[in-house]
């Protein structure tokens, strides 16, 4: 979870078993006042008694995966038959099963839709992003889903592949997408090391250009950064995908460069006692 997504989690006590090359949260313990629940029992209640107006669905492994699949749809199914307004954050680049899709169809004036395409390149994610869906599926579910009224906003993180903004944003666009959030790619050390010491060159050899940055993480510079983000920014616009920067990791980008999200916004989404 980032800063900025200061809001309730739902965590389901594992990791994901094939994590990504880049990720910085699997495995992760978080906070007890930040975690809304660890299992469904715990959900259900606190959405009875009123607490929270909505919750993001998952940072520590991705809701969609094999093993949380299930729960994730009977969770969201329970939620939104408890209290039809709640707001869930849903983050994933797993394939959505089909009753699911039904059901985010069905409540899709209460529901904020992340689903990550990093790259149209399918060798390329499947390095990254070992136990995911492929880029292909990924798209199948994008499409059945705004051809639907859901407004789906594609995540381009890490984004670090100069060559393929173009066609990521033709496939997006084709098939439905307005929004976006783009980051350049900013890892704790681990995870650069992990992308180092990858086999496909493309990765390996763009990890080996990130360079000290603020604290522990590792990045590209500033300056070549911006660049690179001016870049994708206008060529997305190019599809009318309306696209803005992830400042959690980026947070030394100059405001006025560039379009930033520095907070999650939502009109119903958070505490009952803070709005975001």
């Amino acid at each position: 979870m980032y800063p900025c997504q200061d809001v309730p989690i739902i965590d389901f006590g594992h990791g994901c078993k094939k994590p990504c090359l880049y990720c910085g949260l699997n495995g992760r313990e978080f906070a007890s006042d930040k975690v809304l629940a660890s299992g469904m029992d715990d959900i259900i209640k606190n959405i009875d008694l009123g607490i929270c107006k909505g919750f993001y669905l998952s940072p520590t492994s991705d809701c969609f995966s094999p093993e949380n699949a299930k729960m994730s749809h009977e969770l969201l199914e329970r939620a939104w038959f408890t209290k039809e307004d709640i707001v869930p954050l849903v983050i994933t680049k797993q394939k959505i099963p089909d009753k699911t899709i039904e059901l985010l169809i069905k409540n899709k004036h209460h529901l904020v839709l992340q689903i990550s395409v990093p790259d149209i390149d399918e060798e390329l994610v499947k390095i990254l992003e070992p136990g995911s869906a492929l880029v292909t599926e990924r798209l199948a579910n994008i499409k059945t889903l705004t051809e639907n009224g859901v407004k789906v906003i594609a995540v381009i993180m890490p984004w670090f592949n100069l060559s393929s903004i173009n066609g990521l944003g033709l496939a997006l666009g084709v098939n439905g997408v307005k929004r976006a959030i783009i980051a350049t790619a900013v890892m704790n050390n681990e995870a650069r090391m992990r992308m180092r010491d990858s086999e496909n060159t493309q990765i390996s050899v763009r990890a080996k250009w990130l360079k000290d940055g603020e604290g522990n993480f590792l990045t590209f510079t500033k300056e070549y950064r911006t660049i690179m983000l001016k870049k994708a920014i206008h060529k997305l616009d190019w599809y009318n995908i309306k696209t803005v920067v992830c400042t959690s990791d980026n947070h030394d980008l100059d405001v006025g460069e560039l379009p930033l999200c520095t907070q999650f916004k939502h009109p119903f989404f958070g505490n009952l006692e803070r709005e975001l």
